[in-house]
């Protein structure tokens, strides 16, 4: 069994796999092939030290298990069930510092969005490089990132 995080919170894959929602109150959790998807859920982060532990546990699953079985993945991180955007200079700090958590992993992120200032909101954030990319289209964003990654295997 690969366990995943710390024995407070007792995660581990198998559990996961049964449930996604089983390792964060925040967040679930999907390996698909070569997309790890993180979908977020309607629950309002109380504190950015839950932010940072979202980011970390998301980490420590690629690590464990994304990563070797493979190497070349890509991030699609759904916000569409996300609460009312957040952007206050605290949070939008904490949020691009562990973004690295992610793309250290692999570059290739796109966010899924529900709304034009969601789309604004992640339009800054493009910024972050080619490898970044934002829509409200899941059937573009799987394009985009299939498409991403099979040009990064040539």
């Amino acid at each position: 069994m690969v366990r995943i995080g710390d024995k407070e919170r007792g995660f581990s894959f198998l559990m996961a796999k049964r449930d996604p929602h089983s390792w964060s109150p925040f967040l679930s959790l999907y390996h698909e092939e070569d997309i790890v998807r993180i979908v977020r859920n309607d629950r309002r982060y109380e504190t950015l030290e839950q932010v940072r532990a979202g980011y970390l546990i998301v980490g420590e699953f690629a690590d464990q298990v994304v990563i070797s079985q493979n190497p070349t993945f890509g991030w699609l991180y759904d916000l569409r069930g996300a609460p009312l955007a957040r952007n206050d200079p605290e949070f939008e700090r904490v949020n691009n510092e562990m973004r690295a958590v992610l793309t250290e992993r692999s570059p290739y992120l796109v966010a899924l969005v529900k709304t034009h200032v969601g789309m604004m909101q992640m339009r800054r954030m493009r910024s972050a490089g080619p490898t970044f990319y934002a829509t409200n289209d899941e059937a573009d964003a799987r394009a985009w990132l299939k498409r991403s990654l099979r040009e990064a295997s040539r």
